[in-house]
């Protein structure tokens, strides 16, 4: 069941997340309330620390001068462009270039002209001439000067302007404006040198370049004539000449191919006719074939003498002499025949011969050619880089040459781009130190140095005071708040707190316990608890103030009540409704009295007291016996709700032995007195043994308390309006 309300009220800590803010901004306003004087000490301290530092501290006087940049202005013409090293043009070179020009106003080099500008180095008017009886050297004091200068001056360039203020801080107002005018007439200056002395340069450089490119180009033109002179192209081109390379080597190519067809016939036909040879062809077929008309004829005789040789012999005889003459010329036919065939063959080797040294002497000419040829590209190489280098510095030199012309009449224009706007006026009044300012730091300093001591404290706080720091330990529910009670406020004072239920039954408190009354009885349910144990933490936390109250409430609703006083170390409950204790619980369970007897009743009907009676050696001892267990037993017959008032749970184990013996439980925390820690080990105490828990009560809240001081308020106004109904104490005591 216990495990259930824990979870009851985790959600119910979670539906109400949202309000934990204001919770928390009220916490925070009640320990300003509270604290307030600390937060009054700490501004008034830290003012008053301001007043006499800002006394203290020296007159400072500040002032400014203007400069402006203007856009380019081209008044040459479009024919000629301005040659500028700043150009304040568009947006993002403007940003570009003031960036540059910053870093050069905040230069040393810069302050150095600066100083120099106003002669600071002069006399000991600005820099001392001495440190410590020594003198001081030229460049220690320009060291000095330098470092008050840029200690002095800030440049800063207006929003979405053109214009740069220089401001210049001293404690001199004349030394002030001085310092903001040199700096911008120096820098004005500064622009129209670099801008006059930069051109100037950059048209000398211009000239010397120029003439490094004219001794060039003269130098190449002439390396380009030299070349085509020693290399014969000067008059033809190199083209032409390439050209004709070129037509020889496809010339001697054709011939070539030429004599190497007439070679290959000629090569065949020998061949041939060696084969022929060889395989002893007719001289007819040889004759026919090498095409030699000789042979042809020889050949013809030769047939047409041995015709004739046959019909001699037919008709003569192989002796007759027309015979053997024609025998004689046909063996010279013969001869002349074989002769012919080997003169043929010869005549055909010849021609071999010959074809293939004409073949030797084209090719020995096509190699020269080529030789020519590859030579001529090498050529044609160097002379295409010393020609293009030629024509490269003459393009080059005639644009430097342009360049310089426009350059030449740039030097004859001055454009007053950059130039003073306003000059520095002397301050009438310091700016600093600001009393008002100062005053207005040194209060907010005070305020959070004041706040922080106040949450510094309320961080150091570990009591419990809001139900947050309950929840966050235990899931039982806070049954009920009471506040503080201000006994004048309610005209009971001199009575006694244990009874304000019944004095001042209106009261806020009244009300907080018939709350808790109220409560508990809706937490029971159908079954309520009929005895109830009433314990704290610790000492001193109210758990009798409650135990008496609440006991007087539940007798007021109508209950036959009995509180008992279990305490049995340090009893008050008698005390506290002016009772006598001569014998009560421990009496009792010792049996030297009879329980009827000590029941005491009280001034308030329904409501009966069972003092503690004599404290025993052994009070621990004595709750564990049958007879304290039959005496609770007893009194829960006999009564509609007991309330059990017993010892802390921190200090004793009554408590916690007390507790397996009643209905539920009823834990008081006190506002601002109980430790978490305490608390935190209670409810683990509990816990443990498994105590009816049944929830907690936040005793001596505070009326400031956040969250806590609508009730007093109310129950306080309402008293106001109807004092008829404000209880008197004499009254109430004599009731």
């Amino acid at each position: 069941m216990l495990d259930d309300t824990q979870s009851d009220v985790r959600s119910a800590a979670m539906a109400d997340e949202g309000q934990s803010p204001m919770v928390l901004l009220a916490y925070y306003w009640s320990l300003v309330r509270k604290y307030y004087w600390i937060v009054l000490v700490t501004s008034i301290l830290s003012v008053t620390a301001g007043y006499f530092w800002t006394k203290q501290q020296p007159k400072l006087y500040r002032t400014s001068s203007k400069i402006i940049f203007h856009n380019k202005d081209n008044a040459l013409g479009k024919q000629i462009d301005r040659v500028d090293l700043m150009d304040p043009g568009g947006t993002w070179q403007f940003e570009q270039f003031w960036n540059t020009q910053k870093e050069v106003l905040g230069s040393r080099w810069f302050a150095e002209r600066v100083v120099k500008r106003l002669g600071m180095l002069e006399g000991d008017k600005f820099v001392p001439t001495t440190s410590g009886g020594s003198p001081l050297s030229e460049e220690k004091r320009l060291k000095m000067a330098v470092s008050r200068i840029r200690g002095m001056m800030t440049v800063d360039l207006q929003r979405d302007s053109r214009v740069a203020m220089v401001t210049a801080t001293s404690d001199d107002p004349e030394f002030a404006k001085e310092v903001a005018d040199a700096v911008a007439e120096a820098y004005v200056d500064y622009t129209k040198e670099v801008q006059s002395g930069g051109l100037t340069q950059i048209i000398n450089w211009f000239d010397k370049y120029l003439g490094d490119k004219r001794d060039e180009l003269n130098a190449t033109q002439t390396e380009l004539h030299k070349f085509k002179r020693d290399n014969n192209i000067l008059s033809e081109s190199y083209e032409d000449k390439r050209n004709l390379t070129a037509a020889n080597i496809e010339a001697v190519n054709h011939q070539m191919n030429e004599v190497y067809s007439q070679l290959a016939a000629a090569a065949a036909l020998e061949a041939q006719l060696v084969e022929m040879q060889k395989k002893g062809a007719t001289p007819e077929d040889a004759a026919r074939f090498a095409g030699s008309d000789v042979l042809v004829r020889l050949i013809q005789s030769q047939r047409e003498l041995e015709r004739q040789l046959a019909e001699l012999q037919t008709v003569f005889g192989p002796k007759h002499e027309s015979v053997r003459g024609i025998q004689e010329q046909l063996q010279l036919v013969d001869a002349a025949i074989d002769k012919e065939v080997k003169l043929a063959l010869s005549e055909v080797r010849n021609r071999v011969a010959f074809l293939n040294r004409q073949m030797d002497t084209h090719k020995k000419r096509l190699d020269d050619l080529r030789e020519e040829a590859f030579e001529l590209g090498d050529l044609g190489l160097k002379y295409s880089q010393i020609k293009d280098r030629a024509e490269s510095l003459q393009e080059l030199y005639k644009t430097v040459l342009d360049r310089s012309k426009q350059l030449d009449i740039n030097s004859m224009y001055d454009a007053d781009s950059i130039r003073m706007l306003e000059d520095a006026e002397v301050p009438a009044s310091p700016f600093s130190p600001n009393l008002p300012s100062n005053l207005g730091v040194a209060l907010v300093f005070g305020l959070v140095l004041g706040g922080g001591i106040i949450f510094l404290i309320a961080a150091l706080d570990n009591t419990v005071k809001t139900e947050d720091d309950i929840t966050r330990v235990t899931g039982t529910p806070l049954l009920g708040t009471l506040p503080e009670v201000d006994l004048p406020g309610l005209g009971v004072e001199g009575a006694s707190l244990d009874i304000i239920t019944e004095l001042a039954p209106k009261s806020s408190f009244a009300e907080g316990i018939k709350t808790l009354r109220t409560n508990l009885m809706f937490m029971s349910g159908d079954k309520p608890a009929r005895m109830l144990l009433v314990t704290s933490p610790g000492p001193g936390e109210g758990k009798t103030l409650i135990s008496t109250n609440m006991a007087i409430a539940m007798a007021q609703s109508g209950l036959r009540t009995l509180i008992v006083d279990v305490d049995l170390r340090r009893p008050r409950v008698h005390k506290a409704l002016q009772l006598e204790n001569a014998s009560g619980v421990s009496d009792v369970v010792a049996k030297s009295a009879k329980l009827d007897d000590v029941i005491q009743k009280t001034m308030v009907e329904n409501l009966f007291a069972l003092p503690a009676g004599h404290i025993p050696p052994n009070p621990t001892e004595l709750l564990h016996t049958q007879a304290f267990a039959k005496l609770l037993a007893e009194l829960g017959e006999q009564f509609d709700r007991v309330i059990v008032d017993s010892p802390p749970i921190g200090a004793v184990a009554d408590a916690l032995i007390l507790s397996r013996s009643v209905d539920g439980v009823l834990l008081v925390l006190k506002y601002g007195a109980t430790q978490r820690e305490m608390f935190k080990r209670s409810i683990m105490q509990l816990d443990a043994i498994g105590a009816p828990l049944m929830g907690c009560v936040l005793n001596d809240v505070k009326r400031n308390a956040a969250g806590y001081g609508y009730s007093y308020y109310y129950y306080r106004s309402h008293y106001e309006e109807h004092p008829e109904q404000k209880p008197g104490s004499k009254n109430r005591l004599a009731s």
